[in-house]
């Protein structure tokens, strides 16, 4: 369900999410019995309102301010048949879990136009904590508690860009960015983007663009040993080419990507340690025609 109200400068946009899913292969990969059930549902509302100001006129303005929850529950997945942790256990084992994250956003950008520039400043908040991680199981040897995570946990981020788009002529703009994140439990990032658009010739353009980011680890992967884990985020930065033809009634393009991502977050199971680690990265190389 989507909802969205526009007057003059304010808006007010809502959305209330929800999907189920089958057991699938459990969480083993262990084929379930087919139980012909939902076992996963995932919930997401959200609620958000903007106030635009025209502070002069080439100033513009616009403040925001949001909250949003999610909620992942597990009914009976499947991970085991009782027997293969004891004989005498003629009944499977399953898992339940239920996790639910509330969060509250707040920003404010601005955009100047002066002479060949238009330079854009924004500011966004994040403030996100856990609500519930329950969980419970049917395996009678060993007590695994009742939260898989504290939810006590909170996480707070101060984002801040600037972008300078800088038309050099009718026919070529450059573009440089930068954003620089603050997160209260992992410390700062800084990113940067510069991008250059050319019209060759009145239907045919080329765009380059060099541009980095980050994810940090969530809550679930950082904490999945109840200890914070030494998790650093992963990073990734793409080089795009592109070359776009704008015909009267057509429209047709060719780009490429590279990317080199580090710092993978990817889950790790040995004798020595069991959840979610760095690796060292990969590369992706990618085409897109249309």
């Amino acid at each position: 369900a989507l909802f969205g109200l526009n007057y003059q400068k304010f808006s007010l946009s809502t959305l209330w999410l929800e999907d189920g899913a089958g057991d699938h292969f459990g969480i083993n990969n262990v084929l379930p019995p087919d139980e012909k059930r939902i076992v996963t549902r995932h919930r997401h509302r959200a609620l958000e309102i903007k106030q635009g100001v025209e502070l002069a006129p080439a100033l513009q303005g616009e403040f925001k301010l949001g909250w949003q929850d999610f909620t992942h529950t597990r009914y009976r997945l499947y991970l085991d048949p009782g027997a293969y942790y004891d004989p005498s256990l003629n009944y499977p084992i399953w898992l339940s879990r239920d996790y639910q994250e509330k969060r509250l956003t707040a920003g404010a950008d601005l955009a100047w136009e002066r002479g060949q520039h238009t330079l854009l400043l924004g500011w966004a908040f994040n403030r996100s904590e856990i609500v519930t991680g329950n969980w419970n199981w049917n395996f009678p040897y060993y007590d695994i508690g009742t939260s898989f995570i504290d939810t006590s946990i909170e996480r707070t981020v101060n984002s801040f860009t600037a972008q300078d788009e800088f038309r050099v002529s009718p026919d070529f703009t450059l573009t440089a960015g930068i954003r620089h994140d603050h997160y209260d439990d992992l410390g700062n990032s800084t990113t940067p983007r510069l991008a250059a658009v050319w019209q060759m010739m009145p239907r045919h353009i080329l765009k380059a663009q060099y541009a980095e980011a980050f994810r940090a680890p969530t809550f679930y992967e950082r904490y999945n040993g109840g200890q914070p884990a030494d998790i650093r985020p992963e990073t990734i930065a793409t080089t795009e080419l592109g070359y776009i033809y704008k015909g009267e009634r057509s429209r047709a393009g060719v780009t490429l990507f590279h990317s080199d991502l580090r710092s993978l977050i990817t889950f790790v199971e040995s004798p020595e340690y069991i959840g979610y680690s760095n690796s060292s990265g990969a590369m992706s190389q990618r085409a897109a025609l249309e």
